[in-house]
């Protein structure tokens, strides 16, 4: 048979070898992976683009299969899932995508790579010859489900709502119980009104074998008596048995491995309740539904839980030797542990660390993990918006599996390991359910020993877990799932900080990923300071390794060209290597200006330093006019409109001028109520003409009374002060007791000035 003249260009993907089956495009298929050349595949293929090369091995008696066994013609196929079993072998889920012609099949590397041609379907209208097959094919195969054929009734609603000849006969291909032969030459058939015309021969005669059976079964029990037809049964159900089991017992296995489990007492009934199921099941589809559900309840590790090793003088080095700074959240961490400790229950709890990122909120979930002796598990929850992934889907869908929740205890074999729920901020919701809504009883300790899984619909018991969520803000998450999180602030690093960091943990892992040795090559302090100042502008480390990696990658090859590198970077290496610097600070003026003000600042990227500027022009009518501009936000520029009334109440007069109110960096968007009483100042500076001393940064809310309000990230702002050469801060005195959390570099540099009213801030500035 040609190829279609529409083929795509030729790929390369691993490819699997399957025996006494075949897959079809479009078609859901569950496969129990148990050999090492397999098993090397799917590894490959889940590292990669997730897609495998399904065929059919001719030769079932060679255990390994080799590049000729295999059939030229397969499916190419997206892995949904992997998921362990007890022999050591996978169980995978994998969807058909496209039809494929394999040019070359070859061994290498320990599995076989298969060279494919995607085959695509001709173009054509359905044409009414087509469609009346396509109403005798549906007829045909309700009738074969009706006669009893090892077809379960619930397919019929999903092959009914087929469209298209082709995509109908693959339907009907993946459902027919016949030889492997004739599905395979059924795969073979590219075009689909061909392909349909032979997946109604296959009906009609599978049809007429039924009808046979049904008569001769019907003579033949007339004959057996009641003995008899018991040995027939329990001849049968060793076939069947047979059939399904492979290459071992699987029956035998599965009712051994249930009957030796840990699982509690409504598990275990279930399980027993599935494994007569399972014996009584009279059609391949049915009985792979009742195993998949087996095996999945048995890999859930009922009664298996990590020994903790509650060493909190260890822990505490851990954490210092993984973690530099952040002491407050160090002690939270020991306080937590401590707790753990003294407990006799030992219950599990929910953390939620919630920072900027890059600060290392993941690699405190590892270290709480390490610290414990427990295994850990990341969930990735970024972009989720399913109830189902989280829950599972019910058994009654098709390739239902069990939620994250459950795989990840089953991949942490341990049922008190560590999760790690990562980006619970980025869950959404839609028409499919709210997934944040779902994690609330897994959540909640008074609640989650009695945790069900949709799939599995037997309670599992999470009290024992500990959760560690991670988070960049918390307005995104629902109150109720607040409720259910003790929440660790996160702060950022200093500059000073970043340094140190630098120093210590990500120079020498970039220097060993790149090939060199440790000390190899060092930084002068004055390129560390320019690569934290000049090149990156954040809370965490995580742009401040990427430009470390970038300079160490120029050196590393221009020591694999065999030029010299330099042993000491500096500063002007750094300027050479990257380019210029990305971020460059204000200038300090040595004098002050009129209407010109420094304000403070939080950004994704830490804190930062603007300049609020205010001119004066004669009124252009009757009442004076407020003018504000540099992509101001709505909350900005109410803060403008009260620093003016502020001003105006003080003065004890309107102010009959044009009043234009700038905030340089337009293309920039900046928003918050932070600014207002660095606007009244810079306000009453131009109306009175007093210059602003340059050295001198505002920040803080203020109301048309002129009270001073309390404003966040405090911290990052007094980091960008400092780095900008500031010497004298004024901030809202409710925002005086977060001072003594400051690092001292800062402090010491600073001139720190609280203040209640603006008028307070007007004689620090002025002495008015």
């Amino acid at each position: 048979m040609a190829i279609s003249p529409t083929s795509k260009v030729s790929s390369r993907a691993p490819a699997l070898a399957i025996r006494d089956a075949v897959h079809f495009p479009g078609q859901v298929n569950t496969v129990h992976v148990v050999r090492e050349t397999s098993l090397r595949a799917v590894r490959r293929a889940m590292s990669g683009e997730r897609l495998l090369f399904v065929t059919l091995q001719r030769e079932t008696g060679g255990e390994e299969p080799k590049p000729k066994d295999l059939e030229a013609f397969g499916v190419i196929s997206e892995v949904l899932q992997a998921l362990p079993m007890p022999d050591g072998g996978l169980r995978i889920v994998v969807r058909g995508l496209n039809r494929a012609k394999a040019a070359a099949v070859e061994s290498k590397q320990g599995l076989l790579w298969a060279d494919y041609t995607d085959l695509e379907e001709p173009l054509g209208e359905d044409s009414p010859e087509q469609e009346a097959l396509m109403r005798l094919v549906t007829q045909s195969f309700q009738s074969l489900v009706e006669l009893g054929a090892n077809i379960p009734a619930e397919t019929l609603t999903s092959v009914f709502q087929v469209s298209g000849g082709g995509r109908l006969a693959d339907a009907v291909g993946h459902h027919l119980p016949v030889r492997s032969s004739a599905k395979q030459e059924l795969l073979q058939t590219v075009d689909p009104f061909e392909r349909l015309k032979k997946a109604y021969d296959l009906l009609k005669r599978e049809e007429q074998v039924l009808l046979l059976g049904a008569g001769i079964k019907d003579r033949v029990e007339q004959t057996l008596g009641n003995s008899q037809r018991e040995y027939y049964l329990r001849e049968q159900l060793k076939v069947i048995q047979g059939e399904l089991g492979g290459a071992y017992d699987d029956y035998t296995a599965l009712q051994n491995a249930v009957e030796s489990s840990a699982m509690p007492e409504e598990a275990a009934h279930r399980a027993k309740s599935e494994l007569n199921r399972l014996a009584r099941a009279n059609a391949v589809p049915e009985a792979l539904v009742h195993r998949n559900y087996l095996e999945t309840l048995l890999a859930v590790p009922w009664g298996k839980f990590s020994e903790d090793k509650f060493d909190l003088a260890g822990a505490s080095k851990i954490l210092e030797a993984n973690h530099y700074g952040l002491q407050d959240v160090k002690e939270r961490i020991l306080d937590f542990l401590a707790v753990q400790k003294l407990r006799d229950d030992r219950k599990g709890a929910a953390l939620c660390l919630v920072g900027p990122p890059g600060v290392g909120k993941t690699t405190f979930a590892i270290s709480v993990a390490e610290s414990l002796g427990r295994s850990f598990v990341r969930v990735a929850l970024g972009g989720v918006r399913d109830e189902a992934e989280i829950r599972g889907h019910r058994r009654t869908y098709v390739g239902a599996m069990p939620g994250r929740i459950v795989n990840a205890l089953i991949q942490a074999e341990s049922m008190n390991p560590v999760i790690l729920l990562d980006e619970i901020d980025k869950l959404s919701n839609d028409l499919r359910g709210d997934p944040m809504s779902a994690l609330l009883e897994a959540l909640d300790p008074e609640q989650n020993d009695g945790f069900v899984d949709h799939y599995l619909d037997v309670p599992v018991d999470l009290s024992q877990v500990i959760f560690v969520a991670t988070a960049n803000v918390l307005y995104t998450l629902s109150p109720a799932l607040r409720d259910r999180l003790e929440i660790i602030d996160f702060p950022g690093f200093s500059q000073h900080d970043r340094i140190q960091i630098l120093e210590r943990f990500l120079l020498p892992a970039s220097l060993k990923d790149h090939g060199f040795k440790p000390d190899e090559i060092k930084f002068k302090p004055d390129a560390e300071e320019q690569l934290v100042a000049q090149y990156t502008r954040e809370s965490g480390v995580r742009q401040l390794r990427r430009q470390l990696d970038a300079v160490i990658r120029r050196l590393a090859r221009s020591k694999a060209e065999g030029k010299k590198v330099p042993a000491t970077v500096s500063a002007s290496d750094v300027v050479e290597l990257l380019g210029p610097p990305v971020f460059v600070d204000p200038v300090i003026k040595k004098d002050g200006q009129v209407g010109v003000i420094k304000g403070l600042v939080v950004t994704d990227q830490g804190g930062d330093v603007i300049e609020i500027e205010v001119g004066t022009l004669p009124p252009s009518g009757p009442e004076r006019r407020l003018r504000l501009t540099g992509y101001l936000g709505n909350v900005m520029r109410e803060s403008g409109e009260a620093a003016l009334t502020a001003v105006e109440l003080r003065e004890g007069a309107a102010i009959l001028k044009d009043i234009h109110l700038h905030v340089p960096e337009g293309g920039i968007p900046k928003d918050g109520p932070s600014a207002g009483l660095a606007m009244a100042l810079a306000l009453y500076s131009a109306l009175h003409e007093k210059p602003i001393p340059p050295n001198v940064a505002v920040t803080g809310e203020i109301t048309l009374r002129g009270k001073v309000l309390a404003i966040g990230g405090l911290r990052e702002k007094l980091f960008a002060a400092q780095r900008c050469g500031i010497k004298r801060v004024i901030i809202p005195s409710l925002n005086a007791d977060e001072l003594k959390k400051m690092p001292a570099e800062v402090l010491s540099e600073l001139k720190l000035v609280p203040v209640d009213t603006f008028s307070e801030a007007l004689k620090e500035l002025f002495g008015a």
